[in-house]
């Protein structure tokens, strides 16, 4: 009898979801939110997705081809995954928040040749999104998933009743099988490349280090646009144990999700676990099988690991990228000082530098620049402006954090510098919001800056020198939502100065405004 295959071990994304569903095609899933559906098993979603690709192959699509969806936390977001992986797609997943301006400009620059995406989900109407003169010429079909399909898209049953035989795919560790957009320090958003090779170097090594428990239950909260999200999906089909998907955070219902379903783990925010917190005291629920809480994607304060500790949760922090998704973690097992006051010990295989602004090595103990390598690092970014401005020598990626590394190899992130605002784990680039708001009548100047925030790590704030009198926020924020960006990039508070405080060249000096305002 021939052994069964380590997941963990297949050299692709494809060959690793297939050896997962030959060991455990019963493991269940469960899709909960505004279109909640009956558990399924892992056998069932994978059919469905190889069905999808017969009906993408059908369609047009080849190996190499590129495929955007924009999907909430749905079944049919898992079976698009599916598909991808089964017939040697590039997937790019657009986090559900991007408006038509990022939308647009991911398709245009990835050059995607279908898009999946919903009719209606929270009040929106997708399509809407998706207007004749923003479609690129590579983008062949836009197919929508509901019953509001318009004129000139491709409805999700259709494609899935064309289904028919398509090639076996057999990718090579080094193609591209990833492709995700991430706000860079400028307005335009940056592409980052992942190989079958980085995603299954990034899901074996965390999966090797962290502490592990038979009848683990993880609730999935970080939408499948996110690189979290992603990785959640994968570990559907390399780890035995039962998942839960939420299509949108709601506190409420996850409290419940925790005591009904004995969810024992999950990742987040601040903002998740003090929401979670809130829930489950106000409808009187216990929140007993919870052992452990990883947070990460912005500030963690260490007393919101003391009221987990409290609550018997074992919480701590992580750091990484959408460019290398995991470079620190803490596990469950670690000393509270650790886990309330660093990021994690440095994962097996990654490498950490840290250095000053002349790019010297610094001793340990000291602040500087942290750049990383390590078998989970992107290859590198569609726009090679990009890789230029980010890699050193040898490999190293310039991560744009400052950070300490001391002697055991736990690291501590102490500040950015990257301008880029992370609002409950979702980055903003200060320069696109700027962009927008400097062409507002009222706006002479703008420097838009991140502020510290408990529940989201931080909030957007625009600081402004105005032309004339009467701005007010609601005028900002009624202009940056009609330039049709995320409702997350909306300032939520506006300060009116007088002058900007500039250095000697006369750049604006956005720490300093920063500590003026923390309070």
């Amino acid at each position: 009898m021939t052994a069964a295959i380590d997941p963990l071990s297949a050299p692709t994304v494809t060959a690793a979801m297939r050896a997962g569903l030959a060991q455990w095609p019963e493991i269940e899933v469960t899709f909960t939110g505004a279109r909640g559906e009956p558990t399924q098993s892992l056998a069932a979603l994978f059919a469905r997705g190889r069905r999808l690709a017969g009906g993408l192959y059908a369609h047009g699509l080849r190996a190499g081809d590129a495929i955007a969806m924009q999907l909430p936390n749905w079944p049919e977001a898992v079976v698009t995954f599916v598909a991808a992986a089964e017939l040697g797609l590039t997937l790019v997943p657009v986090v559900h928040i991007y408006g038509q301006s990022e939308l647009k400009f991911v398709l245009r620059q990835s050059g995607a040749v279908a898009l999946v995406i919903p009719d209606q989900w929270r009040g929106i109407s997708f399509p809407d999104r998706i207007q004749p003169a923003d479609r690129p010429d590579t983008l062949r079909h836009v197919i929508v998933l509901g019953d509001d399909v318009p004129e000139g898209f491709v409805s999700w049953q259709s494609v899935m009743d064309s289904a028919g035989e398509y090639p076996v795919s057999n990718p090579s560790p080094d193609d591209r099988t990833l492709l995700l957009y991430t706000s860079g320090t400028t307005g335009e958003p940056k592409g980052v490349v992942h190989t079958h090779r980085t995603l299954i170097a990034e899901i074996a090594q965390v999966l090797r280090y962290m502490d592990s428990e038979e009848g683990d239950v993880a609730l999935v909260s970080f939408p499948i646009g996110h690189m979290a999200g992603v990785l959640g999906c994968i570990r559907l089909f390399v780890r035995n144990r039962h998942s839960i998907f939420l299509d949108v955070w709601d506190a409420a219902l996850a409290a419940r999700l925790v005591d009904e379903y004995g969810v024992t783990s999950t990742a987040g925010t601040p903002f998740h676990l003090i929401s979670l917190f809130e829930a489950a005291d106000a409808a009187g629920l216990s929140l007993a099988s919870f052992r452990s809480f990883m947070l990460g994607a912005t500030t963690v304060a260490p007393s919101l690991i003391e009221q987990a500790d409290a609550r018997g949760i074992r919480a701590y922090r992580c750091y990484g990228s959408t460019e290398q998704p995991t470079i620190s973690s803490g596990r469950p097992s670690d000393s509270f000082q650790d886990r309330a006051f660093t990021d994690g010990h440095l994962l097996p295989g990654v490498e950490v530098r840290i250095l000053d602004d002349d790019d010297h090595d610094l001793p340990f103990g000291s602040a500087g620049e942290i750049v990383t390598r390590g078998p989970d690092l992107t290859p590198g970014y569609t726009n090679p402006e990009h890789d230029a401005a980010t890699r050193l020598p040898g490999g190293w990626f310039r991560t744009g954090d400052i950070g300490v590394l001391d002697e055991r190899g736990f690291l501590t992130i102490t500040d950015r510098k990257k301008d880029i605002i992370i609002r409950g784990g979702e980055n903003i680039a200060s320069r696109e919001v700027e962009d927008v708001l400097v062409t507002h009548a009222g706006v002479r100047e703008v420097a838009v800056i991140g502020l510290p925030d408990e529940r989201y790590g931080e909030r957007v704030c625009a600081v402004v020198v105005a032309a004339g009198e009467g701005l007010s926020l609601d005028d900002v924020r009624a202009h940056v939502a009609a330039a049709g960006l995320a409702r997350q990039k909306t300032p939520e508070s506006l300060v009116i100065v007088d002058e900007m405080p500039r250095t000697a060249s006369g750049k604006i000096q956005k720490a300093v405004l920063r500590d003026r305002l923390k309070g």
